[in-house]
């Protein structure tokens, strides 16, 4: 389910729909992230309603803070804008 997330942010996905239809295009590059199949919107939202939306605020900042010297300084310079 994180995996998903982060791509969903990644690719700027607004909904479910979008999500799922990216990640079945995408499904042989996710392959070595650990995604052997392709969730469905109903287990999407399932998940996402069972974990508040801190909860992966936090999992962002904390991975965002121990990667943050091995991105690019144009995803640098947006991603302190937006925290």
């Amino acid at each position: 389910h994180l995996v998903v997330m982060l791509y969903s942010v990644i690719m700027r996905c607004d909904s479910l729909r979008e999500i799922t239809i990216n990640i079945l295009v995408s499904a042989q590059r996710l392959r070595h992230l650990g995604v052997r199949c392709m969730p469905r919107r109903s287990t999407l939202s399932d998940a996402n309603a069972r974990r508040p939306a801190e909860f992966f605020e936090a999992v962002y900042r904390d991975l965002y803070q121990q990667y943050r010297g091995e991105l690019s300084v144009e995803s640098r310079v947006k991603a302190d804008c937006s925290i």
